[in-house]
């Protein structure tokens, strides 16, 4: 650990990254995994009584407790709602933003994933969003200066 830089960090390589998501399935299933650890909940209501693998194109759930019975997709509620990109391109996207220790632009994004420009803005601003909202005041505490 005398050497300058960040030889020693432990991390994921954009090989494995590409393995762990090389479908959108995988994807899906690691996102779900991370929102809900294992048991989808009703992003309007919060109730764990859902009926899973709906038979819609992107609708995967359905609430039951609800009472127009809405469904919702691992999508919805987050970041990712309302938009095309698919579930594959934003596990990596998310990757590539949490990794770079300087950040990283629509362009280089745009150019590492295969989507579009507007694409790649979009969803960095959605990152970015996200991060500024579970951001805490850096200086809530004391500070000693030297």
């Amino acid at each position: 650990m005398d050497a300058p830089g960040y030889y020693w960090r432990k991390g994921i390589t954009l090989l494995q990254i590409a393995e762990m998501f090389n479908d959108e399935a995988k994807a899906k299933a690691w996102i779900a995994d991370i929102r809900w650890q294992g048991t989808p909940c009703c992003p309007y209501c919060g109730s764990t009584n859902v009926l899973c693998n709906v038979k819609h194109p992107s609708m995967d759930y359905r609430c039951r407790d609800c009472k127009k019975r809405p469904m919702f997709s691992v999508k919805t509620g987050t970041i990712m709602q309302s938009s095309k990109i698919r579930l594959r391109h934003w596990a990596i996207g998310i990757y590539l933003f949490t990794t770079n220790f300087k950040g990283i632009s629509c362009m280089k994004l745009h150019r590492e994933l295969g989507i579009g420009q507007k694409a790649a803005w979009f969803m960095l601003h959605r990152l970015r969003a996200a991060f500024e909202a579970n951001k805490e005041a850096p200086f809530a505490g004391p500070v000693n200066v030297d």
